[in-house]
């Protein structure tokens, strides 16, 4: 890695350092999980037409120096975008075009102009004793689905290999440490690894290989963000990429070139909330943390504050020539997003954003297993579930839209984001809620670790679960927030974070600390999604995407059937 460059990164491995002293050493393996736009990609078959501009090897995102990043970039934005994209379809390469991720340590550390993810942790995991011999990057193309990531690279074969490799040669076993999207996908490697049509582990694979894992700020149930960036090529900025937004220009893109790339990442569709109006509010209740502002965010995710009643763009997809409603969660996922842009439907029906009851009914279900709300723990009695996350912090809950002036010759979206709507809790046409890590909403958080892991039917065979809530404390003196920062990304530099990390490894354990009400907001989010299932809500509309699309694929293939009997008959004749 290369020299710190700031004050805040001067400090790495200190804490390490000190910890050593004290008699902590290294006792687990360590795999960890890095999650969305956490892993460098590098170019292994560049375009023809930008062979000169992005050639085998180029770095079109992250690097150890991100001035190898942004040379790709400046140079020739349409080049850049072009590899970043994948193929609309099928989630995958597109022709004559390969990206991978980088692999090992340095894939995850990426690191210039105070941008920085995984750096602190890996710096103080090295000063307890930890090298390429005990620890495994599980770096990923970040952009694919979690069944492509297996399908294309292979990626949970790998790790699955790394951790047994580690328990075979140590005989300890394992603790994996996710960030962000990265906890979600560990939650799918845990069905993955067992099933017959995954890993092939069996039922106790995880029992003998997992000791714990550690979810930092796991967005668990989505974020509201991801659904703006989808409908409206809203910038990912800060939400996911931390300083890096300051860093990334994105502005030689319209939105409509923004949306089109979004919606070619499969994982990105992993992001979108789940649990449905239950979880996030509609018209009728607020969300279940939102209580004290009834009306304060209007009980949707998408609105609008003008008619928008243009047509469609040249793509063929954009705004409907109908007035944009107020669209709750379902009503998004269901309708809103399919509609707008026709091609989502094949990766959303590819996904489930309800609900069950009985989860251990969805162990052969692949489309349910990156949702926890319909999957349930492995049979690990003796695994604990960490989950760490930052609390306090305004969060982006929904988002207000106005039609924008259009020039017919301009391919782009005819509405964006109301920036002038502020008042109350609306800042820019945003409305934000201040439970959060900046980024996740409190729900997305801690509902799965605070309420719904600790019900039978989600962990039947009694994992242990340990919440802890860290409280934002920034330092206005530092770039990234100082030690106690507990922003998305900053907490990964947080001391009491890294400090839990290094005694859980070395064979310590970790209690539970509540800062925040989401205990309380838990059993009213339960008690919700049980109603909603009572009801049949949330089942018939997270299903209601796949049987259409599944009736659009019969059609298809019956047209296709009689146009060849068409041929054959007209042949005959």
């Amino acid at each position: 890695m290369t020299g710190p460059t700031t004050i805040e990164e001067k400090k790495w491995g200190k804490l390490g350092k000190m910890m050593k002293q004290e008699g902590y050493a290294w006792v687990h393996p360590v795999v960890l999980l890095p999650g969305f736009v956490s892993t460098s990609l590098e170019v292994w078959e560049a375009h023809p037409e930008c062979q000169s501009y992005t050639p085998v090897g180029a770095r079109i995102w992250g690097a150890m120096n991100l001035a190898q990043m942004l040379q790709h970039l400046r140079i020739s934005p349409k080049c850049w975008i072009k590899h970043m994209q994948l193929d609309p379809t099928t989630g995958l390469d597109t022709e004559h075009i390969r990206v991978r991720s980088l692999e090992g340590l340095y894939g995850a550390a990426t690191k210039g102009q105070a941008y920085w993810v995984w750096n602190p942790i890996v710096e103080n995991l090295i000063a307890v004793g930890y090298d390429t011999s005990n620890m495994y990057v599980a770096t990923s193309d970040w952009r694919l689905s979690f069944s492509n990531l297996e399908y294309r690279d292979g990626m949970m074969t790998k790790m699955k290999n790394a951790i047994e490799l580690f328990v075979k040669r140590y005989q300890q076993k394992v603790v994996v440490i996710s960030h962000s999207m990265g906890s979600q996908l560990f939650v799918f490697f845990l069905k993955w690894v067992e099933s017959p049509a995954g890993g092939d582990g069996g039922p106790d694979w995880v029992a003998k290989h997992i000791h714990a894992n550690v979810n930092i700020a796991g967005a668990m149930l989505g974020l509201p963000k991801a659904a703006a960036s989808m409908a409206s090529g809203e910038f990912l900025d800060t939400s996911l990429l931390g300083r890096i937004s300051d860093i990334v220009d994105m502005t030689p893109f319209s939105r409509l070139q923004r949306v089109n790339t979004y919606k070619t990442w499969g994982s990105l569709f992993n992001l979108l909330p789940k649990g449905g109006n239950a979880l996030w509010g509609d018209s009728d209740a607020p969300a279940p943390d939102d209580y004290s502002y009834t009306d304060a965010c209007g009980g949707f995710m998408l609105g609008s504050t003008t008619p928008l009643t243009t047509d469609k763009t040249h793509s063929g997809e954009g705004l409907p020539s109908r007035v944009m409603p107020n669209v709750t969660v379902d009503e998004m996922i269901t309708e809103f997003l399919p509609t707008q842009f026709p091609s989502m439907q094949h990766h959303l029906s590819n996904l489930s954003f309800g609900y069950s009851v009985t989860p251990t009914d969805n162990n052969d279900a692949v489309f349910k297993w990156a949702n926890p709300l319909e999957v349930a723990l492995p049979n690990a009695p003796e695994m604990t579930m960490y989950s760490i996350y930052g609390e306090g912090s305004y969060t982006e809950r929904s988002y207000a839209y106005q039609a924008r002036d259009y020039d017919e010759s301009s391919e782009d979206l005819k509405y964006h984001i109301n920036f002038t709507k502020s008042s109350g809790r609306w800042t820019a046409g945003v409305c934000l809620t201040t439970r959060g890590d900046g980024t996740v909403p409190l729900t997305s958080l801690g509902y799965m670790s605070a309420t719904q892991w600790r019900k039978p039917s989600h962990n039947p065979h009694g994992v242990k679960i340990v919440t802890v809530e860290l409280p934002h404390k920034p330092h206005t003196l530092y770039l990234r927030g100082g030690d106690y920062s507990c922003g998305h990304v900053d907490i990964m530099g947080n001391r009491d974070v890294n400090r839990k990390l290094l005694n859980i490894v070395s064979g310590g354990v970790e209690q539970e600390a509540f800062t925040s009400s989401i205990r309380e907001i838990g059993d009213v989010i339960y008690d919700r999604l049980q109603k909603s299932v009572a009801n049949r809500a949330v089942p018939n509309e997270s299903e209601k995407l796949r049987k259409k699309a599944q009736a659009d694929e019969r059609d298809h293939a019956r047209a296709e059937h009689i146009e060849l009997k068409t041929n054959d008959i007209r042949e005959d004749l």
